[in-house]
């Protein structure tokens, strides 16, 4: 038979097999085999049909024997890689998909097979070549896109893996998988508005998924759109209706100050699951609202909280699920029971002890951290924080690790969010090492470890979940803590507090848990504000006669002992107007109005006429209006730290009444290092009575702010401090 004679009757063979006539299928190839045995495509339809009729035998002796014949025989190829596919016999399949590639090297369709078997089997580097290839000789191959990109995903590659995301999406509008995939890569690299873009689309392609709500939630949060996160939080709710999801939910509304709100959000959980620990926890944490209706209200919390906290101490806590123990501590801190003005040590330390069986249970098959060489013999330390961006922890801190001599430490930083943004340069610029994102707990946990650390020091505990997790267990021989947060972590785990001489008490050890370190003076090289002041437009049509006090601390700092002091000024000062910037969120200037209103109605006083609660408001506006007011009130029982600081390089008059507690005495050691006593007070009576002779004398205020124009100088930018902090880490290190 001539060649074109048997090719025409090996496509009828062929239809026959596709056909499932596998029998007719076989005689047709018998009728051709006598006149062409030495044909490999032959041999290969026959093992591709007797593979189809189940003789795996057979189907291999007939491929096996074609490619004898011709070991490039494309035919042969293909059901030979087929063929050991379905067998498991990967290493032969691999083989036959290059060769194939090699002799018929313009077909996309191998190049493909050859890249999703590579990609299944862990060769990535093969898999990417391949699709590469793919893309090279049909650029519209929608599925060679996608794979290359999340391989390029999965291997840190995110611009790639953006391009090739976003390009899958102009080929193809609205593809869910391609959606949700980039909106996970955007967050991944920082872009969180566009992120949250994507996520929007995600959600209108899939509105009844409550996958893409959650993307849109974490994104929106990351972008700082709390409103939408937290409507998009509320929806994963509603459709996924499970205890987590109504945690989660939970979470998200403490975020936004609405603590009454996130309580409904645990309560739901727990009537769905009342053993979902998650939410006790959260329900645990939070009081009924940030702004305490009346001293019978904080006690109440107080008691609440007390009770909660025995019966987890209680609770079978080494026999519970890891994966529960971990949503617990990532889920809340127990944050507001410090706001209540006393110092609850013996609690703290129980606290602290709780958190260490919690994270002992939830990582117990720990494995000891692995010893590596080291390239240097530098020390190594690390910087741990949720918070380093622009935020307050990070102006008073973020230049210390620049203080350490680069040839004796290795510097690590480890910030357990999402958010970046120019805050955070300060701390890139000083790290031989910066890592940040809000991973799993576990994924901390080993990349601290493995960065095989001497010396650990947070910056805060009790304001971030992770931080919290994190700092209850032991990830460095020497763990130490700076007042980013000024309370005892009462944990084992942490062995010296950092904390500032000027503002700690004589007997200032007995409210720690940690060996108490001071450093000198505030305890840090604080720069002065360089963001221009620019007052709200509420205040620039200021009454000719009034007196502007400030009170420039967040709601949570004012207890209601504050209210009688601000009613007692304006009973005596009846053109005194307070000015408050309790909090970005509606519902706790609400609450905050209302209690204020309740007690200046007491008193027979205006609110209305007195008081000024502001909107949100931006760091230039709240910085103007510090300068504009006539005095600054701090807060009493928790003082102003980096508010005082900024409102006093404005030479605004501050008055302050420390307390025993270090974090009530942070405005005392600015006034005190500016000598300036006269602003200080000994009782709630003197506090008053300072502020009134600021409101009434213009010669005193003019006297004060000469005073402190002249001096100021003093608490920025301080010398001692960074050499001290150097010192202090050599004095940690040796225990």
């Amino acid at each position: 038979m001539s060649a074109d004679p048997i090719s025409q009757a090996l496509g009828a063979a062929f239809g026959l097999s596709r056909d499932g006539r596998h029998s007719e299928a076989l005689a047709a190839l018998d009728a051709i085999g006598t006149h062409a045995a030495s044909d490999p495509r032959v041999h290969a339809l026959r093992g591709r049909v007797l593979w189809q009729g189940g003789d795996a035998i057979g189907a291999r002796a007939a491929i096996d024997a074609a490619l004898a014949l011709d070991p490039y025989c494309a035919p042969a190829l293909v059901e030979d890689a087929a063929l050991a596919r379905s067998g498991g016999e990967i290493e032969r399949a691999i083989g036959a998909l290059t060769r194939l590639t090699t002799v018929v090297p313009q077909q996309p369709a191998f190049w493909f097979d050859l890249g999703v078997l590579s990609a299944e089997h862990a060769r990535p580097d093969q898999a990417h070549r391949a699709y590469t290839r793919v893309l090279a000789l049909a650029p519209a191959h929608l599925e060679a896109r996608f794979q290359r990109a999340n391989l390029d995903a999965a291997a840190g590659r995110r611009a790639e893996a953006i391009a090739d995301y976003r390009q899958c999406l102009a080929l193809r509008p609205g593809w869910r998988e391609a959606l949700l995939n980039l909106g996970e890569m955007l967050l991944m690299d920082d872009q969180h508005a566009a992120a949250a873009d994507v996520w929007q689309q995600a959600v209108q392609v899939d509105p009844q998924a409550p996958r893409t709500w959650d993307g849109l939630a974490r994104a929106a949060k990351a972008a700082r759109r709390f409103e939408l996160a937290l409507a998009a939080r509320l929806r994963v709710a509603e459709l996924d209706d499970t205890p987590p999801a109504w945690a989660l939910l939970g979470m998200e509304q403490q975020r936004v100050g609405d603590l009454a709100a996130a309580r409904d959000a645990y309560e739901h959980a727990l009537l769905r699951d009342p053993d979902y620990l998650p939410a006790r926890w959260g329900r645990f944490q939070v009081p009924r609202g940030i702004v305490h209706r009346d001293a019978a209200a904080m006690q109440g919390f107080r008691a609440d909280w007390l009770a909660e906290l025995a019966w987890f101490e209680a609770a079978p806590i080494e026999s519970t699920a890891p994966a529960v123990l971990i949503a617990c501590i990532t889920l809340a801190t127990e944050y507001y029971i410090h706001y209540l003005g006393e110092p609850l040590v013996a609690e703290q330390r129980r606290y602290g002890a709780l958190l260490e069986r919690m994270m002992a249970a939830a990582f117990r098959d720990l494995a000891p951290a692995a010893k590596r060489s080291r390239a240097d013999a530098r020390v190594r330390i690390g910087f741990c924080s949720g918070f380093l961006r622009t935020h307050t922890v990070s102006k008073l801190f973020a230049s210390l690790p620049g203080a350490l001599a680069r040839e004796r430490w290795e510097i690590s930083c480890f910030h357990t969010a999402n958010l970046i943004d120019a805050g955070t340069d300060a701390w890139r610029a000083n790290a031989d090492h910066f890592v940040h994102g809000e991973h799993d707990l576990g994924w901390w946990v080993n990349t601290i470890r493995d960065r095989d650390l001497d010396l650990l020091v947070y910056i805060d505990i009790g304001m971030h979940p992770f931080v919290q997790g994190l700092a209850s267990l032991r990830l460095a021989p020497r763990q130490a803590m700076l007042w980013g947060h000024p309370i005892s972590s009462g944990r084992s785990t942490i062995d010296f507090f950092l904390t500032a001489d000027a503002m700690e008490a004589d007997e200032g050890q007995r409210f720690y848990s940690e060996k108490l370190l001071r450093l000198p003076n505030l305890g840090t090289c604080y720069a002065a504000p360089r963001t221009l002041p620019s007052p709200p437009p509420e205040l620039q049509t200021r009454a000719p006669d009034a007196i502007e006090f400030f009170v420039a601390q967040q709601a949570v700092k004012l207890l209601p002992l504050h209210d009688a002091v601000f009613a007692r000024i304006a009973a005596q000062i009846r053109n005194a107007r307070f000015h408050f910037v309790p909090s970005p969120f509606a519902q706790v200037r609400d609450s905050l109005r209302t209690r204020l209103r309740a007690h200046f109605a007491d008193a027979g006083l205006d609110f209305e006429q007195h008081c000024g609660v502001f909107r949100f408001v931006t760091e230039a506006e709240f910085l103007g209006i510090g300068r504009s007011v006539d005095v600054n009130l701090d807060s009493i029982g928790w003082s102003g730290g980096n508010t005082t600081l900024e409102l006093l390089y404005f030479d605004t008059p501050t008055v302050t009444l420390p307390g025993p507690l270090m974090r009530s005495r942070h405005t005392f050691a600015m006034l005190r290092i500016l000598e300036l006593q006269r602003l200080i007070a000994t009782d709630i009576d003197d506090y008053v009575r300072i502020a009134l002779e600021l409101g009434r004398s213009a010669d005193f205020r003019a006297e004060m702010r000469g005073l402190i124009n002249a001096r100021k100088h003093r608490l920025y930018d301080d010398p001692q401090v960074g050499p001290a902090f150097a010192a202090m880490m050599e004095q940690v290190l040796r225990g």
